[in-house]
């Protein structure tokens, strides 16, 4: 069933948003923040008024997310890593020991 966002549903949307927004807003230029924010939430607004969007059973999605996730497994016997793996044996071998034998990058 597609869903219509209200005025009342997107505020509180925004409101629940807002932490991870002005988190993320750290990142820009000081003089920059406050006209992105307004931007940012203008161009959510926006996007909430226009779409629809479809009532999701928690648990239904849960099924749905471990079926596609045993779908993605690697097969047994192949030679693929995942990335955390490859990153951690990359900093490993980037890694030499001084004369005391501590170590350094």
């Amino acid at each position: 069933m597609a869903i219509k966002m209200n005025d009342e549903k997107i505020l509180k949307f925004l409101e629940m948003i807002k932490p991870k927004i002005k988190k993320e807003l750290l990142q820009a230029n000081f003089q920059d923040r406050e006209d992105l924010e307004q931007k940012l939430t203008l161009f959510i607004v926006k996007f909430l008024k226009e779409n629809e969007f479809e009532e999701v059973d928690f648990f239904e999605l849960l099924k749905q997310s471990s079926a596609s996730e045993v779908a993605h497994r690697t097969p047994p016997g192949s030679f693929a890593q995942c990335e955390s793996v490859a990153s951690a044996t990359n900093v490993l071998s980037v890694r030499k020991r001084s004369v005391s034998n501590k170590c350094f990058l």
